[in-house]
Formats: structure tokens, C-alpha cells, sequence
């Protein structure tokens, strides 16, 4: 089915959008376009009239509002809803899109409410929206350099890690002068100058006539990509598609990055950009069929445009780069580039495959492997489809990734039968359900579209729910940020792939693992993982390993200081005075230390005092008996991790 764009939020999916009757109400989203699609039940709304683009209504300067009192630190496990006013009272219109800044202090999000700041006068037009849950208060984003509102409909906002840069999409014609296309434009506003720039232009700033669409900023607010159909912000553009295209907000400079590694034009329409810091590599979704040898699966596909090389590489394959069976797409690029989490349809991006339903992958560009992160407790394949709604979001490190899904098996007591946002663990293989009260209660009506802050620890949603929060009553859609807490607070590295600085030693025989874990192993491709539970705060920190062979003998090691040797068929970053903490063997691969025969403490057995500042290394030796497995050597260890004392 051809690509098709919804008319109210102008995104991207696989079905017509309609508008019909005369009620005019929103219904925020629509789960088989695998988008946020706010399509209306009724007739469609004055503002997405094309005769009524650059209709004028006036303007005002919008003052920020701020309460005079501070909110308390967050608790662990905090759910709030974010789509409120300065003193937080509720909206009243649906709100969407929410997108957290690296600490989650700031919100970024869409609105159709009319009551989030003072003087919003130009009624239900959706209008983008910063919300600090420091002060509460609320910043308009959609507006001109001087403040003024905009004059036509504000969507799907993308924010700079430290919440300064805030890219979006609008039919306003009174953002920046000159502006006389009569189409959607791409704009950014610098929310600490207050400056509006617009960046769907060419490089020398002359707009585009076809609308441009889906801004994504990169992390560091260097670089926007978005998707046009306007074939005049680069030269040769003959295709007749819709492209992707990057732009450099300091330089001004407009560069297409839906071509081949030749700098050939997709011949099929390009959708969907995620973009890494400094605007170096680009992920995105293409129906073309020439940006890259022998794509002949007649779906869509992602790929990722490296602007430094010209390079396209398409990432949504299994073993041996095979192409995808099924459609892929959605693609969310972590900061350095170098985990792609996308959704797909096909069924050998990994062996076994069999559930007949959208799941959510991810691809490490570094070590070439894909892994299914939709799975359930064990390891189990998803019941459901997953990214019903929206895309996958990785976090800028690239361990943590979140999506939403119909699946009841990607954790326990998932009993409420309606589509629940979570968040993955590349490093566990966890999952967690965040679409969830403060106390962690499930809610019948579930949430959509989540999108993940920096370090993984808050996660935006979108939910109709009114028991999310107290006092919810507006009977509309609102924006919740979900607190999971603390994270873990040990430090993973060792990964003998090379992207440490103070450990550059490779895996001896190009064997690398999975994401954060140690080399591959002859029974274990992702390699062996090295984890902990508990804190030492309260000493009762765990050593967890896994992925390792079934029954091997392994050793718990501790050290005082780095190493950065090969080590069998691994790297050993654990040097210094080494001590042999325990010797366990392992059941269906996973032993940990101290565990239930153990009468001793982490602390205690490695001579260290909780609450001293102290830091230990530590990482698990295991024994690999293949010898045909990166011979001579037949042993191996798992990452390592880092705990501070």
C-alpha cells in the first residue's frame, strides 16, 4: 500500500485518512498506522483547509507564567501528568507528541488546549508547548522571533538534549518573514534567545514549494533532519518523492540524505529521519528500491546516510546483512550513531521468528548484529504487535528502548488488555512497563507513543486514562511523564568492540557480543553479560551473569584497577590486585555471587567498606570448551562493571 499522509498531524502512514460527518472531534490515535495519527471522526477542521493556510487572526505576545514555589525532588517510580498550566491545572483539548529533555526536567509537546498559557487566542489550533516541572511553568514554542502566536496549527516537537532547541512542524505563514509557500514548514525555535529560524529552505534560506514534514533535532542542536516533498532545496532533485534532508542550523547548509553512497536520488519515497549528534549519521525509512545493492524485497526499508563518508547502508537485515522479508520502518538512532531501534514486519531479521505480528528490533552498526527487543519474560516472542502507534525511541546511549505494544507477555500481570508503553534493556534484556500510576497500577486504557529521555530514566506518553494521575478529569488525552526511579548504578564497560576510550582492545577473533555485553562466545552469539541487583549503599549488591555456556565453571574476579588485555577468546579490563571472589557453575548459563549458598557479602569478601568512595572492577571468567571457537583458547569473560564504595 502506498505511502499516504495523515492531514491532520502530517505523518506518514499506510492508509488514507478521512474526514467525514460534521462533529469535528479529535480521536488522538489511530494503532494500525504504527504512528501517532490524530485522526478526526468528523469533518475536518478550519485549519487544515487549504484555503485557509494563511487566513490571518491575531497575534499576541505571549508571557511566560512560572509558580512561585519549586518542586520536591522526584521520588522513585513517579508518574505526573505534564500536559498541564503553570499551576497545573488540566487542559482542555487533547495534548500529544510528549518528548523529554536528557533529565527530564523539561517536556516538550503538541496541544489542542487553549487554557496552557495566557493569551492563547487562537483557540483549538494545535500549538507546541515546553513544560518545566521545576518552576511549572509553560512555555509557548510555536511563535515568531517577537513572540507572537502563530497563525496556523503547530505539531510533532523535537527537542535539543538540554531542552534549549525546539524543532517542529506548522501551517503558520507568521513564524519568520517571507514565509509564502502556502505549505507546512520546518521550523526551530531557540528557546533561549527566543529566535525563530526556519530550516526547510536550501542552503542559501529560499523556501521550498512543497511542505515539509517531521522534524527531528540532533541531541547536541546542531543539525535538523525532516522529510519535503519540495524539490528545490537541493539541486537535482528530479524525483518527484518525498526526500530526507538534513540542515545545519549554524551554516544554514541543506543536504539530502535519502541517496545512494554515489549521492543518487531514491527512486521511492523517504520518511521518517533520526539523526545523531552533530548531525553525523541519519536513520530513515525508504520505499526505494536503489539505495543500496540488491533491494529486492519490494517493502520499505531503513537505512542510515553517514554525512561525513556520503555512505547509505540499509540496517533493517538479519545474519549476513539479509534483507528483511517484511516492511520495516519507524527508526529512532541513539547520540553516537551506533544502535538503530526500528519496527518491521519481517520475519528472519531473527531465527524464530513465528509470531506473525510487528516487533520492535534493534541493530548495532558496530558489532552488525539485530536482536528483537518486543520480547517477553524469557525471552518469550510477543503476543501482540508492537509500535501500534508510534515509532521506537532509543535513548542516547543506546541501551534503553522504548515502544509501545498490544503484547501481554512482555512482563507480568499485564492484565488490561489494551495497548502499554515500555522501556527495554539492551544490557538485562528486561522489560518495564511505564504506562503506570506512581503506586504501578495498570490502567485500562493503556498509553501510546512513549519517547525516551537521555539516560533512560523518564519516558514521555500519551494516554486518554483519567487514573494515570489524581484529579484527571478533562475526559481528553494528556502528556505523562513517567520517573522509573533510579537507575542502576553501576557502570558497564569492557565490551572489547572498541567504542571505550580507556579500553581499546578488540575481541580477539572479531567475535563481538551484543550491546554491553562481553565477546561472543560458541553458544551464545550476544556474548556474556555481567549485571548487578542491589546497591551498595545498602550492601547488598548481587554479581549476576549470563549468556554464558550451560554448565561451565566460572570465576567472580574483583579488581583495583583497569586492565585492557586480551583474555582468551575476550578482553580482561579488570586488573590491578586481582581476587578470586567465588568459584560457582552455572545452570542454563546465568550464576551470580553472593547467591543463596553464600554466607557472605559482596563488601566483605572483597575487602571494601560501603559509604568509603572506593571503586572495584569486576568481571566473570568463564570456561568455553569449543576449541573450534576462536582457537587456541578454550575460555572466555563476560563484560565488565564498575561499582563505586
Amino acid at each position: 500500500m502506498p505511502l499516504a499522509r495523515d492531514p491532520v498531524v502530517g505523518l506518514v502512514h499506510r492508509e488514507s485518512a478521512r474526514c467525514s460527518g460534521s462533529a469535528g472531534v479529535p480521536a488522538p490515535f489511530d494503532a494500525p498506522t504504527r504512528r501517532v495519527v490524530q485522526r478526526f471522526s468528523g469533518a475536518c477542521p478550519s485549519w487544515m483547509e487549504e484555503s485557509n493556510v494563511n487566513k490571518p487572526i491575531s497575534t499576541v505576545l505571549f508571557v511566560a507564567c512560572a509558580a512561585a514555589f519549586v518542586v520536591a525532588p522526584s521520588p522513585a517510580q513517579l508518574t505526573v501528568r505534564v500536559s498541564t498550566g503553570p499551576t497545573n491545572f488540566q487542559g482542555n483539548f487533547n495534548s500529544l507528541w510528549g518528548v523529554p529533555s536528557a533529565d527530564g526536567r523539561y517536556v516538550a509537546f503538541h496541544s489542542f488546549a487553549s487554557n496552557l498559557v495566557l493569551s492563547d487566542l487562537n483557540g483549538h489550533l494545535p500549538d507546541v508547548f515546553v513544560k518545566d516541572r521545576q518552576t511549572f511553568g509553560v512555555t509557548m514554542a510555536s511563535t515568531d522571533s517577537a513572540g507572537a502566536q502563530a497563525n496556523g496549527g503547530s505539531i510533532a516537537p523535537s527537542m535539543s538534549a538540554d531542552a534549549r532547541f525546539v524543532a517542529f512542524e506548522s501551517d503558520a505563514s507568521n513564524l519568520v518573514l517571507g514565509d509564502t509557500n502556502g505549505v507546512r514548514d520546518v521550523f526551530v525555535k531557540d528557546l533561549a534567545t527566543g529566535v525563530t529560524v526556519r530550516a526547510s529552505v536550501d542552503s542559501a534560506g529560499v523556501q521550498g514549494s512543497g511542505p515539509s514534514y517531521l522534524a527531528a533535532i540532533a541531541p547536541d542542536g546542531t543539525w535538523v533532519a525532516f522529510e519535503s516533498d519540495a524539490s528545490e532545496l537541493v539541486a537535482g532533485d528530479t524525483n518527484g518523492a518525498r526526500d530526507v534532508f538534513l540542515h545545519e542550523l549554524a551554516t544554514g547548509i541543506t543536504l539530502r540524505a535519502s541517496v545512494d553512497s554515489s549521492g543518487v536520488e531514491g527512486n521511492g519515497a523517504s520518511t521518517w529521519a533520526s539523526v545523531s549528534s552533530n548531525g553525523l549519521r541519519v536513520a530513515f525509512e525508504s520505499l526505494a528500491t536503489n539505495l543500496v545493492a540488491v533491494d529486492t524485497n519490494a517493502a520499505p526499508d531503513v537505512f542510515v546516510y553517514e554525512r561525513a563518508t556520503g555512505t547509505t547502508t540499509r540496517v533493517a537485515v538479519g545474519v549476513a546483512s539479509a534483507q528483511g522479508d517484511g516492511a520495516s520502518g519507524g527508526a529512532s538512532i541513539s547520540a553516537d550513531g551506533r544502535i538503530v531501534a526500528f519496527w518491521s514486519d519481517a520475519t528472519n531479521l531473527v531465527v524464530g521468528d513465528t509470531n506473525g505480528v510487528t516487533d520492535v528490533f534493534a541493530r548495532d552498526l558496530l558489532a552488525q548484529r539485530t536482536e528483537r527487543v518486543s520480547v517477553g519474560v524469557g525471552g518469550a516472542q510477543a503476543t501482540g504487535a508492537s509500535t501500534t502507534s508510534s515509532s521506537c525511541q532509543v535513548s542516547a546511549d543506546g541501551r534503553w528502548i522504548s515502544f509501545d505494544s498490544w503484547a501481554s507477555n512482555l512482563v507480568a500481570g499485564d492484565t488490561n488488555n489494551a495497548t502499554d508503553c515500555f522501556v527495554h534493556d539492551l544490557w538485562t534484556r528486561n522489560n518495564e512497563r511505564v504506562d503506570v500510576t506512581t503506586a504501578g497500577a495498570q490502567v485500562s486504557a493503556g498509553a501510546s507513543a512513549p519517547s525516551i529521555s537521555a539516560n533512560g530514566r523518564f519516558v514521555a506518553m500519551a494516554s486518554s486514562s483519567s487514573t494515570l494521575v489524581t484529579g484527571d478529569n478533562n475526559n481528553y488525552w494528556d502528556v505523562f511523564l513517567r520517573d522509573r526511579g533510579a537507575l542502576p548504578a553501576t557502570i558497564g564497560f569492557c565490551f572489547g568492540d572498541g567504542s571505550e576510550p580507556a579500553e581499546t582492545t578488540l575481541c580477539p577473533c572479531a567475535n563481538f557480543g551484543a550491546f554491553g555485553h562481553g565477546c561472543a562466545n560458541s553458544v551464545n552469539t550476544a556474548g556474556g553479560f555481567l549485571g548487578t541487583t542491589g546497591a551498595t549503599a545498602t550492601d547488598d549488591v548481587v554479581l549476576r551473569g549470563s549468556g554464558m555456556p550451560a554448565t561451565a565453571a566460572c570465576i567472580y574476579l574483583q579488581g583495583d584497577a583497569l586492565a585492557d588485555v586480551v583474555f582468551g577468546d575476550g578482553v580482561r579490563c579488570t586488573g590491578g590486585a586481582l581476587l578470586r571472589l567465588r568459584t560457582k557453575v552455572n545452570a542454563a548459563g546465568l550464576s551470580a555471587f553472593p547467591d543463596s549458598t553464600d554466607t557472605i557479602t559482596l563488601s566483605a569478601r572483597g575487602g571494601v567498606v560501603p559509604g568509603s568512595g572506593a571503586r572495584r572492577w569486576y568481571q566473570t571468567y568463564y570456561r568455553n570448551a569449543s576449541a573450534a571457537f576462536c582457537p587456541p583458547e578454550t575460555f572466555n569473560v563476560t563484560n565488565g562493571t564498575v561499582l563505586d564504595w
